[in-house]
């Protein structure tokens, strides 16, 4: 996959079992991955030896959390959009 054709994926539950399996194929196959889990130290692993993978601490089941401080993207990868408080829900 060349630099036009890079994709990006976001996973969660990327600590462990088939969300880390999961991250590193997409990595593998040449995406960047935003892998998001609620332990950054199986995140961490999930991430190691792949450039192409950033961690992201957060719980997506916990309706206040936000992407500051401690939980903003680890690499320098831009964090993705997120959805303003107008947008319609989904």
């Amino acid at each position: 996959m060349n630099d036009e054709q890079q994709r990006t994926a976001v996973v969660t539950g990327a600590g462990t079992g088939i969300g880390r399996a999961t991250a590193r194929a997409f990595a593998a196959a040449g995406a960047r991955v935003l892998a998001v889990g609620r332990r950054a130290a199986p995140l961490a692993e999930t991430a190691a030896g792949h450039l192409l993978i950033s961690p992201l601490v957060a719980d997506v089941t916990d309706a206040d959390a936000t992407l500051a401080g401690d939980n903003a993207p680890t690499s320098s990868s831009p964090a993705p959009p997120r959805a303003s408080s107008t947008s319609p829900a989904l």
